[in-house]
């Protein structure tokens, strides 16, 4: 099973992939800049490259095109990403897509060129798994100059190691390296959001996490949790298939309803078939 070495020797290919260095400015390979219903409104860059291949990604096919999409530097992100959010009138902006951590230096000078352009009430968004914040914490320390208008969202997949492994096909104990990189981003100062994927996850798993943020964040923990329902794309339940990953509650973007149970387990054997 792939372990820590072989996704820092991933990581590290990823970035050679689509990152590029002119003089000492970091460009960054995105495929689209869009808005986005969530935050209430937020504009959007999509990056390239990830170090992980979860199963339910919804843009696992761009993240495994590396040469796709186009590189650009921060200041062409930040102008992109303000022109759309004040055209919208959102104050939140952010990165998503694959893993923004990866060409660490750019995501820097995003924020660092966003410091000098942005609205007082203008906020920024980042997206990541964490496991490289949980892996190095002095790459956290980096971003503590932005944390007046910084939130950092650790997107957890799962809620223990062995929905980790289920989910990503990686060894189950780097699932400790997103609960570090929570750890890291608080004791910070940072804003930090955590995305715990409830569709699946057992009661007992999301119990035992639950407990273990409280140990480790304290009382306030709730603040910081951010369920995610997972949303049935038909290349999301296709990579799904045959996985012995099923969530035990969804969201169906066809029906536009909430799935349980039996309706789960229906649509699944819909799709499915369909790749026999």
């Amino acid at each position: 099973m792939i372990g820590l070495d072989d996704i820092l020797r991933i990581g590290e290919w990823v970035e050679k992939e689509v990152c590029l260095y002119e003089n000492d400015v970091c460009l960054r390979r995105y495929y689209r800049f869009r808005s986005s219903r969530h935050y209430g409104g937020s504009a959007v860059g999509d990056v390239v490259g990830c170090n992980l291949s979860c199963l339910y990604c919804w843009c696992w096919r761009i993240n495994s095109a590396h040469r796709g999409g186009t590189l650009l530097s921060p200041e062409e992100v930040v102008t992109e990403l303000l022109s759309i959010a004040r055209h919208n009138g959102y104050r939140v902006l952010r990165l998503s897509g694959g893993e923004p951590t990866l060409c660490f230096d750019h995501t820097v000078q995003v924020l660092e060129a966003l410091k000098h352009l942005r609205h007082r009430k203008e906020v920024f968004v980042l997206e990541t798994n964490g496991i490289v914040l949980g892996l190095r914490r002095d790459l956290v320390s980096m971003l503590r100059p932005y944390s007046s208008f910084l939130v950092v969202r650790v997107s957890l997949k799962g809620c223990s190691e062995g929905d980790f492994s289920r989910i990503t096909g990686i060894e189950g104990s780097l699932f400790r390296y997103q609960i570090k990189a929570v750890e890291n981003i608080i004791s910070s100062g940072i804003s930090c959001r955590v995305a715990i994927p409830v569709s699946l996850c057992s009661r007992e798993s999301a119990a035992e996490l639950m407990e273990e943020l409280s140990n480790k964040i304290g009382g306030r923990f709730i603040d910081f949790l951010e369920p995610e329902v997972l949303v049935l794309y038909p290349s999301v339940v296709r990579r799904m298939c045959g996985k012995g990953l099923k969530p035990w509650m969804a969201f169906d973007p066809v029906s536009k309803k909430i799935a349980k149970g039996e309706e789960v387990v229906e649509l699944f054997k819909r799709v499915c078939s369909q790749q026999d």
